[in-house]
């Protein structure tokens, strides 16, 4: 998670009651949706340039997952865009899609399981912002929750699928839902 993120996260209000209340956990929850739109796009321009960095080296399988997970991961972000403006914020991930970057490992991967590697590293980098993300949620807005954990499910689904693709590696088993990876980090504070 970018640092802006952290720091909005660490910051909530979370004592103070009614309309203020409701006013600073709006304009941290659209500070933290805008952390994840820049990560979004961030996550498909590096599923663009593997996609065809794999068709390059292998053109075999990794490069029809990396164009699937391209789609999802636009798909998120029209998404998050629609619902920050549902929640009257502003689109403003200029500034953090450079944050979002320092964050992703876009090291030039010499073979197609190295680029499979490097993504799924990318791929946990989203799971572990949006359980922050969620955790700082809770129960007070279930619209973006569920929206939220509907992404993350997908980026569980994207790490899984791409570890399948590992070469020599034993079929994985699916990873938890997200709800049971947030019950877990929620035991753990």
């Amino acid at each position: 998670m970018p640092q802006a993120a952290r720091r909005r996260v660490s910051t909530a209000t979370t004592t103070t009651r009614g309309r203020v209340f409701e006013r600073a956990h709006r304009t941290v929850l659209i500070g933290l949706l805008n952390d994840c739109l820049a990560n979004e796009i961030c996550c498909v321009l590096l599923y663009s340039r593997r996609q065809f960095l794999a068709i390059r080296q292998a053109g075999g399988d990794s490069a029809a997952q990396f164009q699937q997970n391209l789609s999802d991961e636009q798909s998120h972000a029209d998404r998050i865009a629609v619902r920050i403006v549902e929640l009257g914020g502003e689109l403003e991930c200029q500034d953090k899609i450079l944050d979002s970057i320092e964050g992703l490992p876009l090291h030039q991967a010499e073979t197609e399981s190295d680029l499979i590697r490097a993504t799924l590293a990318a791929e946990q980098w989203s799971i572990d912002t949006y359980l922050q993300v969620l955790s700082h949620i809770g129960d007070t807005d279930p619209v973006t929750r569920n929206l939220v954990d509907e992404i993350l499910a997908t980026e569980m689904r994207h790490a899984h699928d791409l570890t399948n693709l590992l070469p020599g590696s034993a079929p994985a088993e699916p990873l938890g839902s997200p709800q049971s990876s947030t019950s877990k980090i929620a035991a753990a504070d």
